[in-house]
Protein backbone atom coordinates (compact mmCIF):
# COMPACT_ATOMS: atom_id res chain seq x y z
CA UNK A 1 0.00 0.00 0.00
CA UNK A 2 1.17 4.01 -0.07
CA UNK A 3 0.68 3.74 3.99
CA UNK A 4 3.01 0.54 3.92
CA UNK A 5 6.56 -0.58 3.89
CA UNK A 6 8.93 1.06 5.98
CA UNK A 7 6.91 4.21 6.50
CA UNK A 8 5.69 6.27 9.45
CA UNK A 9 3.69 9.13 10.04
CA UNK A 10 6.04 12.22 8.68
CA UNK A 11 8.60 9.24 7.72
CA UNK A 12 10.06 7.88 4.88
CA UNK A 13 11.90 4.42 5.52
CA UNK A 14 13.77 1.38 3.69
CA UNK A 15 11.96 -1.03 1.79
CA UNK A 16 14.67 -3.87 2.33
CA UNK A 17 15.08 -6.77 0.97
CA UNK A 18 13.86 -9.93 1.82
CA UNK A 19 15.45 -13.20 2.19
CA UNK A 20 14.00 -15.27 -1.09
CA UNK A 21 11.62 -13.91 -3.69
CA UNK A 22 7.96 -15.40 -2.78
CA UNK A 23 6.75 -14.15 -6.94
CA UNK A 24 4.44 -16.90 -7.24
CA UNK A 25 0.82 -16.38 -7.66
CA UNK A 26 -0.98 -16.09 -4.73
CA UNK A 27 -4.99 -16.95 -5.61
CA UNK A 28 -7.59 -14.45 -5.26
CA UNK A 29 -6.08 -12.04 -7.89
CA UNK A 30 -3.27 -11.13 -6.25
CA UNK A 31 0.16 -11.16 -8.24
CA UNK A 32 2.77 -10.69 -5.56
CA UNK A 33 3.63 -11.45 -1.85
CA UNK A 34 6.12 -9.17 -1.25
CA UNK A 35 3.87 -6.04 -1.21
CA UNK A 36 2.33 -7.28 1.78
CA UNK A 37 5.21 -8.99 3.67
CA UNK A 38 8.61 -8.07 2.58
CA UNK A 39 9.22 -5.63 5.63
CA UNK A 40 8.56 -8.68 7.81
CA UNK A 41 10.72 -10.97 5.86
CA UNK A 42 14.13 -8.89 6.31
CA UNK A 43 16.82 -10.51 7.54
CA UNK A 44 17.66 -7.20 9.88
CA UNK A 45 13.81 -7.67 11.02
CA UNK A 46 15.10 -7.99 14.85
CA UNK A 47 17.02 -4.56 14.16
CA UNK A 48 14.69 -2.49 12.26
CA UNK A 49 11.47 -0.81 13.91
CA UNK A 50 10.02 1.38 11.13
CA UNK A 51 7.01 -0.89 10.18
CA UNK A 52 4.00 0.38 10.86
CA UNK A 53 1.34 -1.91 11.35
CA UNK A 54 -1.73 -2.20 13.84
CA UNK A 55 0.12 -1.42 16.89
CA UNK A 56 1.00 1.55 15.22
CA UNK A 57 -2.57 2.24 14.45
CA UNK A 58 -3.70 1.50 17.93
CA UNK A 59 -1.33 4.16 19.06
CA UNK A 60 -3.38 6.73 17.38
CA UNK A 61 -6.85 5.26 18.20
CA UNK A 62 -5.76 6.01 21.97
CA UNK A 63 -5.65 9.85 21.08
CA UNK A 64 -9.87 9.44 20.11
CA UNK A 65 -11.65 11.19 22.57
CA UNK A 66 -13.64 9.40 24.69
CA UNK A 67 -11.95 6.34 24.06
CA UNK A 68 -12.13 4.90 27.49
CA UNK A 69 -15.76 5.19 27.87
CA UNK A 70 -16.24 3.69 24.41
CA UNK A 71 -13.79 0.73 25.07
CA UNK A 72 -15.62 0.40 28.99
CA UNK A 73 -19.13 -0.32 27.10
CA UNK A 74 -17.51 -3.71 25.24
CA UNK A 75 -16.90 -7.50 27.30
CA UNK A 76 -14.95 -7.88 29.52
CA UNK A 77 -13.34 -11.01 27.55
CA UNK A 78 -14.19 -9.57 24.21
CA UNK A 79 -14.06 -12.10 21.18
CA UNK A 80 -11.58 -10.15 18.88
CA UNK A 81 -11.54 -10.70 15.32
CA UNK A 82 -8.63 -9.00 12.59
CA UNK A 83 -9.43 -8.82 8.97
CA UNK A 84 -6.80 -8.57 6.93
CA UNK A 85 -3.72 -9.47 9.20
CA UNK A 86 -0.13 -8.80 7.23
CA UNK A 87 2.35 -8.48 10.37
CA UNK A 88 3.13 -11.44 13.11
CA UNK A 89 2.37 -9.30 15.54
CA UNK A 90 -0.88 -7.87 15.16
CA UNK A 91 -2.80 -10.01 17.23
CA UNK A 92 -0.21 -9.25 20.29
CA UNK A 93 -0.62 -5.56 19.67
CA UNK A 94 -4.68 -5.62 19.97
CA UNK A 95 -4.32 -8.11 22.59
CA UNK A 96 -2.06 -5.30 24.76
CA UNK A 97 -4.03 -2.53 23.50
CA UNK A 98 -6.99 -3.95 24.74
CA UNK A 99 -5.90 -4.71 28.28
CA UNK A 100 -4.76 -1.31 29.00
CA UNK A 101 -7.95 -0.66 29.10
CA UNK A 102 -8.78 -3.85 31.99
CA UNK A 103 -10.05 -6.13 29.54
CA UNK A 104 -8.66 -9.82 29.22
CA UNK A 105 -7.62 -11.48 25.76
CA UNK A 106 -6.18 -14.26 25.64
CA UNK A 107 -6.22 -15.23 21.79
CA UNK A 108 -7.51 -13.34 18.93
CA UNK A 109 -8.68 -14.82 15.99
CA UNK A 110 -7.17 -13.17 12.49
CA UNK A 111 -8.30 -13.83 8.88
CA UNK A 112 -6.71 -13.10 5.57
CA UNK A 113 -7.15 -14.14 2.03
CA UNK A 114 -3.83 -15.25 1.83
CA UNK A 115 -2.15 -17.92 3.86
CA UNK A 116 -0.03 -15.47 5.99
CA UNK A 117 0.65 -18.12 8.87
CA UNK A 118 2.30 -20.64 6.15
CA UNK A 119 4.81 -17.80 4.92
CA UNK A 120 5.89 -16.93 8.54
CA UNK A 121 5.76 -20.32 9.29
CA UNK A 122 8.60 -20.99 6.58
CA UNK A 123 10.68 -17.87 8.10
CA UNK A 124 10.06 -19.13 11.70
CA UNK A 125 8.11 -16.05 12.49
CA UNK A 126 5.80 -16.75 15.31
CA UNK A 127 2.15 -15.10 15.69
CA UNK A 128 1.60 -14.61 19.39
CA UNK A 129 -1.89 -14.55 20.96
CA UNK A 130 -3.53 -15.47 17.53
CA UNK A 131 -5.63 -18.14 15.93
CA UNK A 132 -5.54 -17.64 12.24
CA UNK A 133 -7.22 -18.85 9.62
CA UNK A 134 -7.69 -18.48 5.83
CA UNK A 135 -11.11 -16.68 5.10
CA UNK A 136 -13.04 -14.07 3.06
CA UNK A 137 -14.30 -11.05 4.90
CA UNK A 138 -17.30 -10.72 2.54
CA UNK A 139 -18.46 -13.98 4.39
CA UNK A 140 -17.80 -15.47 7.38
CA UNK A 141 -21.23 -17.15 8.24
CA UNK A 142 -18.77 -20.55 8.43
CA UNK A 143 -17.11 -18.60 11.36
CA UNK A 144 -19.14 -16.22 13.25
CA UNK A 145 -23.34 -16.48 14.26
CA UNK A 146 -24.81 -13.02 14.02
CA UNK A 147 -23.66 -10.42 17.11
CA UNK A 148 -21.42 -12.65 18.66
CA UNK A 149 -17.88 -10.41 17.74
CA UNK A 150 -17.07 -7.55 20.30
CA UNK A 151 -14.17 -5.92 18.62
CA UNK A 152 -13.36 -6.26 14.74
CA UNK A 153 -9.75 -4.47 14.04
CA UNK A 154 -9.07 -3.92 9.67
CA UNK A 155 -5.91 -1.60 9.73
CA UNK A 156 -6.28 -0.43 5.53
CA UNK A 157 -8.01 -3.01 4.33
CA UNK A 158 -10.19 -1.16 2.51
CA UNK A 159 -7.68 0.09 0.47
CA UNK A 160 -6.80 -3.51 -0.35
CA UNK A 161 -10.41 -4.79 -1.24
CA UNK A 162 -11.73 -3.90 -4.42
CA UNK A 163 -14.83 -1.37 -4.49
CA UNK A 164 -16.91 -4.60 -5.16
CA UNK A 165 -16.16 -5.87 -2.12
CA UNK A 166 -16.47 -2.97 0.28
CA UNK A 167 -19.87 -2.87 1.17
CA UNK A 168 -20.31 -6.79 1.58
CA UNK A 169 -17.36 -6.70 3.98
CA UNK A 170 -19.12 -3.51 6.21
CA UNK A 171 -21.57 -5.55 6.00
CA UNK A 172 -20.40 -8.54 7.76
CA UNK A 173 -18.95 -6.24 10.20
CA UNK A 174 -22.42 -5.01 11.11
CA UNK A 175 -23.76 -8.14 10.85
CA UNK A 176 -21.08 -10.10 13.26
CA UNK A 177 -20.53 -7.31 15.77
CA UNK A 178 -22.42 -7.37 19.34
CA UNK A 179 -24.77 -4.61 20.31
CA UNK A 180 -22.03 -3.05 22.74
CA UNK A 181 -18.83 -4.58 19.97
CA UNK A 182 -16.89 -1.51 18.23
CA UNK A 183 -15.23 -1.91 14.96
CA UNK A 184 -11.47 0.04 14.55
CA UNK A 185 -11.24 0.44 11.36
CA UNK A 186 -8.52 2.28 9.67
CA UNK A 187 -7.77 3.99 5.78
CA UNK A 188 -6.05 6.40 3.81
CA UNK A 189 -8.46 8.64 1.02
CA UNK A 190 -7.83 9.61 -1.77
CA UNK A 191 -5.56 12.48 -1.53
CA UNK A 192 -2.39 10.63 -2.08
CA UNK A 193 -3.50 9.84 -5.48
CA UNK A 194 -4.25 12.87 -6.44
CA UNK A 195 -0.77 13.76 -7.07
CA UNK A 196 -0.34 10.82 -9.85
CA UNK A 197 -0.45 10.71 -13.32
CA UNK A 198 -4.58 9.67 -13.89
CA UNK A 199 -6.51 7.77 -16.30
CA UNK A 200 -10.37 7.77 -16.75
CA UNK A 201 -11.56 4.21 -17.14
CA UNK A 202 -13.04 5.36 -20.96
CA UNK A 203 -9.31 6.06 -21.61
CA UNK A 204 -7.87 2.88 -20.17
CA UNK A 205 -10.84 1.18 -22.13
CA UNK A 206 -10.36 2.58 -25.36
CA UNK A 207 -6.57 2.27 -25.22
CA UNK A 208 -6.86 -1.64 -24.39
CA UNK A 209 -9.57 -2.79 -25.34
CA UNK A 210 -10.13 -4.40 -22.03
CA UNK A 211 -12.82 -3.80 -19.18
CA UNK A 212 -12.23 -2.24 -16.39
CA UNK A 213 -13.32 -4.61 -13.77
CA UNK A 214 -14.09 -3.18 -9.67
CA UNK A 215 -13.92 -6.62 -8.35
CA UNK A 216 -10.02 -7.23 -10.05
CA UNK A 217 -7.02 -7.35 -7.07
CA UNK A 218 -4.58 -6.56 -9.83
CA UNK A 219 -3.45 -6.82 -13.47
CA UNK A 220 -3.27 -10.57 -13.82
CA UNK A 221 -6.77 -10.74 -12.36
CA UNK A 222 -7.76 -7.92 -14.39
CA UNK A 223 -6.67 -10.13 -17.63
CA UNK A 224 -8.03 -13.09 -16.05
CA UNK A 225 -11.22 -11.74 -15.40
CA UNK A 226 -11.77 -10.41 -18.84
CA UNK A 227 -12.60 -13.91 -20.29
CA UNK A 228 -10.22 -13.97 -22.93
CA UNK A 229 -6.92 -13.42 -24.49
CA UNK A 230 -5.96 -9.68 -24.46
CA UNK A 231 -4.08 -7.67 -26.98
CA UNK A 232 -2.07 -6.62 -24.49
CA UNK A 233 0.50 -8.98 -22.02
CA UNK A 234 0.97 -8.14 -18.05
CA UNK A 235 4.44 -6.94 -18.32
CA UNK A 236 3.14 -4.55 -21.15
CA UNK A 237 0.36 -2.94 -18.86
CA UNK A 238 2.80 -2.89 -16.42
CA UNK A 239 5.08 -1.12 -18.12
CA UNK A 240 2.71 1.76 -19.47
CA UNK A 241 0.82 2.08 -16.39
CA UNK A 242 2.60 1.35 -12.61
CA UNK A 243 2.12 4.05 -10.34
CA UNK A 244 -0.67 5.73 -12.76
CA UNK A 245 -3.90 5.66 -11.37
CA UNK A 246 -7.36 4.72 -12.97
CA UNK A 247 -10.03 6.87 -11.98
CA UNK A 248 -13.77 6.29 -12.17
CA UNK A 249 -15.19 10.07 -12.51
CA UNK A 250 -19.07 8.80 -12.44
CA UNK A 251 -18.29 6.62 -8.54
CA UNK A 252 -15.71 9.04 -7.08
CA UNK A 253 -13.12 5.76 -7.23
CA UNK A 254 -9.38 5.73 -7.69
CA UNK A 255 -7.28 2.69 -9.04
CA UNK A 256 -3.61 2.43 -7.84
CA UNK A 257 -1.95 0.09 -10.17
CA UNK A 258 1.49 -0.65 -8.35
CA UNK A 259 4.90 -2.00 -9.35
CA UNK A 260 4.56 -5.54 -8.13
CA UNK A 261 0.92 -5.64 -10.68
CA UNK A 262 -1.69 -5.41 -6.82
CA UNK A 263 -3.88 -2.59 -7.34
CA UNK A 264 -4.81 -0.53 -4.27
CA UNK A 265 -8.03 1.59 -3.84
CA UNK A 266 -9.06 4.94 -2.58
CA UNK A 267 -11.89 7.07 -2.66
CA UNK A 268 -12.64 10.38 -0.22
CA UNK A 269 -13.70 10.63 2.73
CA UNK A 270 -17.10 11.37 2.37
CA UNK A 271 -17.80 8.45 0.46
CA UNK A 272 -15.97 6.15 3.31
CA UNK A 273 -19.00 7.75 5.39
CA UNK A 274 -21.34 6.83 3.02
CA UNK A 275 -20.09 3.03 2.89
CA UNK A 276 -20.30 2.96 6.71
CA UNK A 277 -23.95 4.15 6.25
CA UNK A 278 -25.12 2.00 3.78
CA UNK A 279 -23.52 -0.90 6.06
CA UNK A 280 -25.69 0.07 8.81
CA UNK A 281 -22.56 1.49 10.77
CA UNK A 282 -21.81 4.64 12.17
CA UNK A 283 -18.67 6.19 12.77
CA UNK A 284 -18.36 7.09 16.55
CA UNK A 285 -15.11 8.35 17.11
CA UNK A 286 -11.92 9.16 14.69
CA UNK A 287 -7.82 10.28 14.73
CA UNK A 288 -6.87 11.72 11.18
CA UNK A 289 -2.96 12.07 10.74
CA UNK A 290 -0.81 13.18 7.69
CA UNK A 291 2.49 11.76 6.80
CA UNK A 292 4.90 11.26 3.51
CA UNK A 293 5.14 7.87 1.74
CA UNK A 294 8.38 6.67 0.63
CA UNK A 295 7.54 7.91 -2.63
CA UNK A 296 7.58 11.44 -1.20
CA UNK A 297 3.43 11.26 -1.26
CA UNK A 298 1.40 13.14 1.13
CA UNK A 299 -1.31 10.94 2.80
CA UNK A 300 -4.04 11.57 5.31
CA UNK A 301 -4.44 7.96 7.51
CA UNK A 302 -7.65 8.08 9.14
CA UNK A 303 -8.32 5.73 12.56
CA UNK A 304 -12.16 5.08 13.07
CA UNK A 305 -13.77 3.38 16.05
CA UNK A 306 -17.61 2.13 14.65
CA UNK A 307 -20.48 1.03 16.11
CA UNK A 308 -23.77 -0.48 14.83
CA UNK A 309 -25.82 1.98 13.59
CA UNK A 310 -28.39 1.25 15.58
CA UNK A 311 -27.37 0.80 18.70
Amino acid sequence: MIYGIGDKDGENGDPGKIPERLAKPLGKGFDEVECFLSEYLRPDRDEVNSTPDLGFSLGHVEKIDGIEQILHGIDQNPECLIEGCTSPTNGKALKEFLEKYKKSVEQVTAIDLIDIKGIFDKHKLDMPYTKFRVADATDLKEMYNDASVDVVAQDFLLNCAPFSSQKPIMQEVARVLKPNGIGIICFTDNQCVMQREQVTVEQFEDRYKIKFKDDAFSVSDLLKKNGHTPEITREELLKEMTGKVVVDPAKNRYTLITENGNFEFFQPFSSYQRLLDESGLKMVGQEISSGTDRNGLTCARYRTIIKRGGD
